[in-house]
């Protein structure tokens, strides 16, 4: 499509008029139509203080700025697992430490018959209160025969 000097000229004021404010309201409608148009941002970022709905042109800006925030956010949180971290680090490194043999003989324990010893104790307390339960029947019994001995004796007088 060829357009000639001579095809222009013979075209008129209000044709000429036409073609400019078509090409006026194309431009415009183009040009101002990525301001127009709106998306929704995600909830995440409106949760956080983003508007619901940005236009297409405002809409790298917001991204950026919710990447440095996300960045942010992020940065606080690798920095306090990082903490929280070396906390449990030190606990499990000072509980290692106190169960090492040669720390617990250093606190007075027997690091080796420990577990020896609280089997003995147990068994011990077991066995006591079996043996302390014997006792007190045998002594009940005694009594009991005791008793009828005596009111035996008294019957026959």
């Amino acid at each position: 499509m060829n357009i000639k000097l001579e095809d222009v000229k013979s075209l008129s004021f209000k044709q000429i008029a036409a073609v400019v404010a078509t090409g006026s309201v194309v431009g415009l409608i183009s040009g101002c139509s990525q301001f127009w148009v709106k998306h929704d941002v995600p909830q995440g970022a409106v949760t956080v203080g983003f508007p619901e709905k940005v236009s297409v042109a405002e809409s790298p800006m917001y991204r950026d700025e919710f990447d440095r925030w996300q960045l942010g956010v992020k940065d606080t949180w690798d920095a306090r697992f990082d903490a929280a971290s070396s906390k449990v680090d030190i606990i499990n490194g000072v509980a290692g430490a106190l169960v090492q043999p040669e720390n617990l003989a250093a606190l007075g324990f027997n690091p080796y018959g420990g577990a020896g010893a609280s089997f003995i104790l147990l068994v011990n307390m077991v066995l006591g209160q079996r043996k302390l339960r014997t006792e007190k029947e045998d002594s009940y019994n005694a009594g009991l025969v005791k008793g009828q001995e005596v009111t035996d004796g008294s019957n026959q007088s």
